[in-house]
């Protein structure tokens, strides 16, 4: 379903702003289906603050409780959606330390990672390869 089609359905074309549809993503205990489908759906608009969170993430930059479920949660945003340009920010957060990493992933880096990082690989070999010669 293309976003046109989703601005049919409600036919006043008004979705809302993305911003509700991350709000939810990030404080909601159990994931909201329809919140991430829209983000999917309207990857353009959802992608630039998740982008920036893993930026932030990937600096060492404290994240509050809910941008912490927020990165977790955007990272299989971003990895369905393709994004390429979240990769280098993305593998320079998986440089942190493992207590770093375990703090604001858990289980997301041994159990789907290599999945997210499949999503979003913009092709840079040297890149996605250098954290397994530190």
């Amino acid at each position: 379903m293309k976003k046109e089609e989703v601005e049919a359905i409600f036919k006043q074309g008004d979705l809302g702003p993305i911003e509700d549809c991350l709000d939810a993503i990030a404080i909601q205990p159990r994931l909201p289906a329809l919140a991430v489908g829209m983000c999917l759906l309207r990857m353009e608009e959802a992608v630039p603050p998740l982008r920036a969170l893993v930026a932030r993430a990937a600096n060492g930059e404290a994240l509050s409780d809910d941008e912490v479920v927020l990165l977790f949660r955007g990272l299989y945003i971003l990895g369905g959606g393709r994004d390429r340009e979240v990769c280098r920010d993305l593998l320079r957060l998986l440089r942190r330390t493992e207590a770093e990493l375990d703090d604001l992933l858990g289980d997301v880096v041994t159990q789907s990672m290599a999945s997210i990082v499949a999503g979003v690989f913009d092709g840079d070999v040297e890149t996605l390869l250098s954290p397994i010669s530190d």
